[in-house]
């Protein structure tokens, strides 16, 4: 029974390799400013993603039927499975839950570091639309006397609004 845990982690970490092999293209389409790929790259993570909840939900199924075999009936953890299991299958499912766990501090890693370059695109982004585009501050084009307001060009970007 065992064996079915650990082969459902091990698919896991699967799905995992795959989800991060994602993660370092969407950075490469990331850095070269490709919003179409990384749309599509995001798209796929997503599907991905999917598949890793299905195999993490019978992961814990296979979980609660070891521990239900080992009478106890309340557990529904790994580390429960780790303090019931004989210390061949502790051996097993320790190997393979350390791996899963470098593999998702990876993943971790890569997502706040897109995080980070996506981040720093939108202010680069609104930074150069607000040199470019600045709009006056004045918020009204006619004043209370409706009049045209005095509109001052300290606040115009490199791009003149007026025509």
């Amino acid at each position: 029974m065992i064996g079915k845990v650990v082969d459902l982690l091990r698919q896991i970490e699967g799905v995992y390799k795959e989800l991060y092999a994602l993660s370092e293209k969407k950075q490469e389409r990331i850095v070269a400013n490709d919003a179409e790929a990384v749309s599509e790259i995001v798209k796929e993570e997503w599907r991905i993603l999917t598949e890793a909840e299905e195999l993490e939900t019978k992961r814990g199924e296979a979980v609660r039927e070891y521990l239900e075999q080992k009478g106890d009936a309340a557990g529904s953890t790994l580390q429960d499975v780790l303090a019931v299991a004989s210390p061949e299958e502790r051996e097993k499912l320790e190997v393979v839950s350390g791996e899963l766990r470098e593999l998702l501090e990876k993943q971790k890693k890569i997502n706040a570091e897109n995080r980070s370059l996506i981040e720093l695109h939108l202010e680069y982004l609104d930074y150069m639309v607000n040199t470019v585009l600045k709009e006056p501050q004045v918020s009204d084009i006619y004043g209370n006397s409706g009049m045209v307001a005095d509109v001052s060009t300290a606040n115009k970007g490199i791009i003149d609004n007026e025509a």
